[in-house]
């Protein structure tokens, strides 16, 4: 976002620069607004133990590269599963096509709006050990399907890999690559072969219910269901527009590498 020291910017801004223009900066200022960095980044670990993320360590809050930080497919079906089920409305900042910060323009890094038939979220992410990266999710009818790829050799990869596995799990042609969020200890790292090369992939159903919202554990996976009310994208009681942090440091920092580790790096801020 090239936020500056001192600069005063609403939380909501910053949420919409972490999702649209994968500010590193803002995720450096959120967490310096709600106790500082380290304490952020507990918090983070806290929450990925009780999603049962076994597989991840966050070291920071942007997810730069720091000896140390990992996280897996697997794992952030888990965060993104949980994300979409408690804050629906959060889709709001995600599908937003481009912000304006002080006069520059930032277009969304998830080139896959509007071009695949509907997807309104959710992340893309790189760095230069773990390539790139995006947890995605679309909505047609009354199902939601998240989908994770990791190690895309370009973003044109990535993003080609990610819609034909959206639309091969509308169709319903990828049953077997639904998540198995219920297995303790986790199971190896699903993946899928094709001409470009080898990806690591998720793939999750969220199926709308009638009445309730609750999540199904079977054998073969972990079924989310949310009821098509809370799946709606919400303007929302949690906004945030309302309070403001002002920014005392801000560290975007380069997107360097770093060496290369059998699970990818934890990714949330390149493109």
């Amino acid at each position: 976002m090239n936020l500056r020291a001192g600069e005063v910017v609403t939380l909501d801004d910053l949420m919409r620069g972490m999702a649209v223009a994968s500010g590193n900066d803002a995720c450096i200022a959120v967490a310096e607004h709600f106790g500082g960095v380290p304490h952020w980044v507990d918090m983070m670990n806290q929450k990925a133990r009780e999603l049962g993320m076994t597989g991840t360590t966050f070291k920071n809050p942007n997810g730069l590269p720091a000896p140390g930080q990992l996280t897996t497919a697997r794992d952030l079906m888990k965060l993104a599963t949980s994300y979409l089920h408690h804050y629906p409305q959060a889709l709001r900042y995600h599908s937003t096509i481009e912000i304006n910060h002080r006069g520059a323009a930032h277009v969304n890094t998830n080139h896959l709006l509007g071009v695949c038939e509907g997807v309104d979220g959710i992340k893309t992410g790189y760095v230069g050990s773990s390539g790139y990266n995006i947890i995605v999710t679309a909505k047609r009818g009354n199902s939601r399907i998240i989908a994770v790829v990791l190690g895309g050799r370009t973003k044109q990869v990535r993003n080609r890999e990610a819609e034909r596995i959206l639309n091969a799990s509308f169709s319903g042609a990828v049953n077997s690559m639904m998540a198995a969020a219920d297995d303790d200890p986790p199971a190896k790292i699903s993946t899928k072969h094709s001409r470009s090369g080898r990806h690591h992939v998720k793939v999750q159903r969220l199926a709308d219910s009638d009445h309730h919202s609750k999540v199904h554990a079977r054998r073969q996976g972990a079924s989310a269901r949310l009821d098509a009310h809370d799946a709606r994208v919400k303007s929302s009681h949690h906004k945030s527009g309302t309070k403001s942090a002002k920014i005392a440091q801000t560290r975007s920092g380069s997107h360097s590498q770093s060496k290369h580790h059998n699970r990818k790096k934890a990714d949330t801020s390149g493109r």
